[in-house]
């Protein structure tokens, strides 16, 4: 059964976890017949806009049954959801809500509008339990967070915050790691030359496990430089969980934990086809639960929690 077509936008082609996400999305784009086109923005904001305004301006019968769009920030693709939507083009959120989704669903009413994603604020509170129960007596963190202008930033740094508040387990300093391992490598080098000898730190907490493996050669290559071994072994805690990435990682030692985030494209096209089938709109927000993962018993909890 051939559905039509679905197009996928996506922001960083150099992210493990953003192939991880079209992969999924693909496989399950298989399943359910549908035809997908697949575009990555190189993490550009207007690239992005531009190859989303593009497929809806193609003739009416070659336009997708929906866009299904991880932004590169969050409020830049609003004008595009909404001309979507104006269209008959339903448009998911993956991860990221771009703009005011729901003014959108309430101007059009009849279309697939909607957001799907990990509880980025439970992601931040298992990380925090996490340094609770690595450091009961306390410990000074090196926070090292997405962008700060997207949502899911402020979501997970919240959750982590209301975990540790009135412990001894507090933040020493924030880096902004743009989700990349080059960019947090380079900028946290930076702040470790400038200013490590001035807020010592126990552990680093990076809110994707790719910054997190930035953080390590970043921690390594100042342990060597200044003279300071103990930094190349301060524990890291990631977050993402790819079984051939971040978990790997905990398994070898590299990482002291992970977050193992779910996969939102499957669910998108889960809801496109019900949505095609029956015409029943799914929830304006689908939450999946993520779930840790440590060395000597992530396997267990993950198997705990999926039981």
């Amino acid at each position: 059964m051939q559905r039509g077509r679905v197009s996928l936008f996506l922001p960083d082609p150099g992210n493990d976890f953003v192939h991880a996400l079209a992969a999924d999305t693909a496989e399950a784009a298989r399943r359910y017949g549908f035809q997908l086109d697949v575009e990555f923005s190189a993490n550009q904001a207007v690239e992005q806009i531009q190859q989303a305004f593009a497929v809806l301006r193609a003739p009416e019968g070659e336009r997708p049954r929906a866009i299904l769009a991880m932004p590169v920030h969050d409020p830049s693709l609003e004008r595009v959801a909404r001309a979507a939507a104006a269209a008959g083009v339903g448009w998911v959120c993956l991860h990221r809500m771009t703009g005011d989704i729901e003014a959108i669903r309430r101007e059009f009413p009849n279309v697939l509008v909607s957001l799907i994603a990990p509880d980025q604020e439970e992601i931040g509170r298992i990380q925090g339990r996490e340094l609770l129960s690595l450091f009961p007596a306390g410990a000074s963190v090196l926070y090292v967070q997405g962008r700060s202008d997207n949502l899911s930033t402020t979501q997970r740094a919240g959750g982590l915050r209301e975990t540790i508040s009135g412990s001894k387990v507090k933040i020493a300093d924030v880096i902004d790691g743009n989700w990349s391992a080059s960019d947090t490598e380079r900028l946290m080098g930076r702040w470790l030359r400038l200013l490590i000898a001035h807020t010592p730190v126990d552990v680093v907490t990076c809110q994707n496990d790719a910054m997190a493996i930035g953080a390590r050669k970043a921690l390594r290559e100042a342990a060597a430089a200044l003279g300071r071994p103990a930094l190349a072994d301060l524990p890291i805690i990631g977050c993402d969980g790819l079984p051939e990435i971040g978990r790997r990682l905990v398994d070898s030692g590299e990482l002291s934990s992970t977050v193992v985030l779910p996969m939102a494209g499957s669910v998108a096209i889960q809801q496109v086809a019900q949505a095609q089938d029956t015409g029943a709109l799914p929830p304006l927000r689908t939450l999946l639960a993520p779930q840790p993962y440590r060395a000597a018993s992530g396997r267990r909890a993950l198997a705990v929690a999926a039981g």
